[in-house]
């Protein structure tokens, strides 16, 4: 037997694939897979705004429960707990409430990286009230209909009185 073939015979092994496969299975999980063990999993409607594609709530706008909500409970549960989740009541308590209010208390293009009008300012849908998940991590469309590390949408806001993008 040549020095390669040994070398090759030492490397693969029955008792190594086993280990290798249940690895390689858990990383695709963990790549693929929601992160939540309170999952929900209601399917999204179409997007309200497909040029923009934020999914805003699912179901009954006023259970308010963010369509990230379906793989990422514990997170959601959180912001249930903040002014963020009553940003749009809060607004139309006020005695100051205006139409130009609207966008900073709802999904839209600002407070993310999109620059072109999106979310309640493209179309006033009951399910973009509220600063969601999508707010500030911007458009899930991708990432609810096919989650990967690789699409997850991240925070791009920087929260600044000088920057351009954020609250």
């Amino acid at each position: 037997m040549t020095e390669r073939a040994t070398e090759t015979r030492r490397w693969w092994s029955p008792a190594r694939a086993l280990p290798a496969a249940l690895l390689m299975g858990l990383v695709m999980s963990a790549v693929t897979a929601c992160v939540d063990e309170n999952a929900v999993f209601d399917r999204p409607g179409e997007p309200a705004d497909p040029s923009s594609n934020f999914l805003g709530y699912v179901g009954d706008p006023a259970e308010q429960r963010p369509n990230c909500e379906n793989c990422h409970a514990t997170f959601a549960a959180g912001w249930k707990t903040t002014g963020h989740a009553d940003a749009w009541a809060g607004l139309q308590s006020s005695s100051h409430a205006s139409e130009s209010c609207e966008g900073c208390h709802t999904i839209s293009e600002l407070g993310n990286e999109l620059t072109e009008p999106a979310g309640y300012n493209v179309v006033k849908d009951p399910r973009y009230r509220d600063v969601q998940c999508e707010s500030c991590h911007g458009p899930g469309w991708e990432h609810v209909n096919g989650p990967t590390v690789l699409n997850a949408p991240l925070c791009s806001i920087v929260a600044d009185v000088d920057a351009t993008v954020g609250c």
